[in-house]
């Protein structure tokens, strides 16, 4: 082979050389633009999900907001509602019995009597009485009677422990006078018979019993059988139980003869 001939092969050997080389580095920068095109669009669905997700969290603290809003409003009317029904406890109402004979009524609604026996006198038209009698509301005076019976039983337990008695027997005794003072008018129970007293106290004994099974339990009621109960037993023990020493009932028998 001539020389020539040598050299135009080696030429076209390194040009095909020169020519795949080229082709090589065009097919790694199409398959880098290929990952660059695939990276541009994850990258933008990833900014789209975010965008999405920033708008959902922008809607939840809008909706939260308006919730909260709505939830001070409507504690800001519970307040109010409650503040109106606080003034109104506080404000005297009219007496169910009126002097001129008028019945008030005690019925919810404000524009009609449901049934629960108020009556106009007829001698004035309704809803203007004259001279009208006030008082407290229920819920009112019951607090007044809660805060004057608790500084009772402050007071009594000062007595018991002055005396060395239990708190529950001085409170249960000033409560058994108090009613036996109510009854001052009906005379002393000295005369009464052990039948009478034995008779009262079964009777007294039922009253209690019903109020203790009850479905739902009044103390006060409870308190107040238990106390008949107490002073009915208590006057039996008086009479015949030797309550007081004999010297001491005869030289009380003796005063009241001489008074």
């Amino acid at each position: 082979m001539t020389a020539p001939l040598v050299e135009s092969r080696n030429f076209l050997e390194v040009e095909a050389a020169l020519l795949d080389a080229a082709l090589s580095r065009a097919e790694a920068a199409e398959a880098e633009v290929k990952i660059g095109a695939h990276l541009v669009a994850t990258v933008g669905d990833k900014n789209r999900e975010l965008e999405n997700k920033l708008a959902e969290k922008d809607a939840e603290i809008v909706n939260l907001g308006e919730r909260v809003s709505e939830g001070r409003r409507m504690d800001a009317e519970t307040i109010d509602a409650k503040d109106a029904r606080i003034r109104e406890l506080e404000e005297p109402r009219l007496a169910r019995e009126q002097p001129c004979g008028c019945i008030v009524c005690r019925c919810e609604g404000t524009e009609k009597c449901y049934g629960c026996g108020a009556k106009n006198c007829g001698t004035h038209p309704p809803g203007h009485i004259p001279n009208p009698v006030y008082v407290d509301h229920p819920i009112v005076a019951l607090q007044s009677r809660l805060s004057a019976s608790e500084a009772r039983v402050a007071r009594l337990k000062k007595v018991a422990e002055a005396i060395e008695v239990r708190s529950p027997v001085a409170f249960m005794s000033s409560a058994m006078e108090d009613v036996l003072k109510q009854n001052d008018h009906k005379g002393g129970w000295e005369k009464c018979s052990i039948n009478f007293l034995m008779s009262k106290l079964d009777e007294e004994h039922d009253e209690l019993r019903k109020a203790m099974i009850r479905k739902e339990l009044i103390p006060e009621e409870i308190l107040h059988e238990a106390v008949d109960i107490a002073n009915v037993a208590m006057m039996i023990a008086d009479n015949w139980g030797g309550l007081q020493p004999k010297a001491l009932r005869a030289a009380l028998d003796a005063l009241k003869e001489k008074g």
